[in-house]
């Protein structure tokens, strides 16, 4: 059976047509067929006339990085993120890997952005991202 069979109600081919024009933008100037397997036989795609195109261009930033600041620690260690990220990508908060401590008797809770909200284990990045440590007193 292909987009161009001619068996079946004038609906059915219409159907067909619509389907194939939906998934693929097809090249005028080639022959446009999808082809199932017969006999049981797997089913294939002719993928010969069909233009691949994104549907939704969009613009990505590369590069984006993800700093750690601990905030006035007085022991351990800031971790490093080495990776670059894409926009739109999930994150995954490195959480207090180097064991950073404070002398005035505060504890690490965990990680803010710029704004004070809490970064629990992942979050989407979308700039370059300053993590800032949380401390309070427990």
């Amino acid at each position: 059976m292909s987009v161009s069979d001619k068996g079946g109600s004038a609906v059915t081919a219409a159907r067909r047509r619509m389907a194939a024009a939906s998934f693929y933008l097809l090249n005028p100037n080639a022959k446009k067929s999808l082809y199932s397997g017969a006999a049981g036989a797997e089913n294939t795609v002719k993928v010969a006339g069909l233009l691949v195109q994104p549907c939704c261009p969009v613009a990505v930033a590369a590069g984006l990085t993800v700093t750690y600041n601990g905030s006035l620690e007085t022991g351990g260690t800031v971790p490093v993120d080495p990776l670059l990220y894409q926009a739109g990508a999930v994150v995954t908060v490195l959480g207090n890997t180097g064991n950073l401590t404070r002398d005035d008797g505060r504890v690490f809770l965990g990680w803010v952005d710029s704004n004070g909200v809490p970064c629990n284990t992942t979050f989407i990045i979308t700039t370059n991202t300053t993590l800032y440590a949380y401390w309070d007193y427990v």
